[in-house]
């Protein structure tokens, strides 16, 4: 099924849907932000640039849930979940939204895509009753094989050799060959409760997550060298999603109470926290992609943003 796109927010409208928090140091790697929102007439996909302006409306289905998206590594495409079909199942379309494509049916409830970094396959998690499920299918929805059972929120080792998950059984964290073979739990995240949404750094060494720390979720990073967990992100409200930056240097995540949440980042150590999004409307489930990923390349056609800013550039 392919689906076409509407026409992007215009450039004065999107200035008027999003807000801007307060201004990013000039040390935030410049990318792209790509995340769901409820600011429209229901949750759809939505990109920004890493300052957190030149909004855009991607999926544009405001009779459907749309959900959980994930740049692919070379940031030509976007992977996500719809519940359009009338079940939640996972899509992909290009960076500007077009070609719209559904990669799975199946009767259970298909959720988190996370593309490999090669870009060829595709991790998710199947919920079938009150049972959940890690699998992995070739990036055109096709070879789909399972990898962990009673396993949810899979992501990515940079070299693409392991999957990290959270266990349904325990709530910790476990880590498997993306070729099969037994899982190894993670023991440094063991100590700080149920585990949600672990994502990998870039340079292999730690892993962020969220888990309860008291009556609030709050974010850590376990360091797999040192085996030594520690939080970096403490505030009067819930903090989840993490994903970080191409370059591991900040990490950006959801924070919010309820139904309202914004997205912020956050340097990898803790500090200088600030937010990307403000208002009323439910920002979450930021992915993350860098400009050297994102930016238009030789013979290739580059995304709807790439042309703008290029445009701007020369002007």
């Amino acid at each position: 099924m392919r689906i076409a796109p509407r026409s992007p927010l215009p450039l004065a409208a999107a200035a008027l849907a999003l807000s801007v928090a307060l201004p990013l140091r000039a040390d935030l790697p410049e990318g792209r932000i790509v995340f769901r929102s409820e600011r429209g007439a229901g949750y759809e996909i939505y990109s920004m640039d890493s300052a957190g302006g030149d909004l855009r409306n991607l999926s544009n289905s405001p009779r459907a849930l749309d959900d959980m998206p994930d740049w692919s590594p070379d940031g030509r495409r976007v992977v996500f979940v719809s519940t359009r079909d009338s079940n939640d199942e996972i899509y992909v379309m290009d960076a500007d939204g077009a070609d719209q494509r559904r990669l799975t049916s199946h009767a259970g409830i298909d959720w988190r895509p996370k593309w490999s970094p090669d870009g060829r396959h595709i991790a998710f998690m199947r919920v079938e009753g009150r049972s959940a499920a890690v699998f992995v299918m070739d990036a055109d929805g096709t070879h789909v094989r399972k990898m962990a059972g009673a396993a949810e929120a899979p992501d990515w080792s940079p070299d693409g050799d392991e999957i990290v998950y959270v266990s349904t059984e325990d709530g910790r964290l476990y880590r498997v060959r993306s070729e099969g073979g037994g899982a190894r739990p993670i023991g440094a995240a063991a100590s700080r409760g149920r585990a949600t949404c672990p994502a990998w750094s870039p340079d292999g060494s730690r892993i962020a997550f969220a888990a309860r720390d008291g009556e609030r979720s709050r974010l850590f990073v376990a360091s797999l060298d040192r085996g030594e967990t520690r939080r970096v992100v403490t505030a009067a409200e819930d903090a989840t999603a993490p994903v970080w930056t191409s370059d591991g240097s900040h990490l950006i995540f959801t924070s919010g109470i309820g139904r309202r949440s914004n997205l912020y980042v956050v340097r990898a150590d803790g500090s200088e926290r600030r937010a990307l999004t403000s208002g009323r409307a439910r920002d979450d489930n930021a992915s993350w992609v860098g400009a050297e990923s994102a930016a238009p390349r030789a013979r290739r056609r580059p995304s709807a943003w790439g042309w703008m800013r290029q445009i701007s550039l020369r002007r």
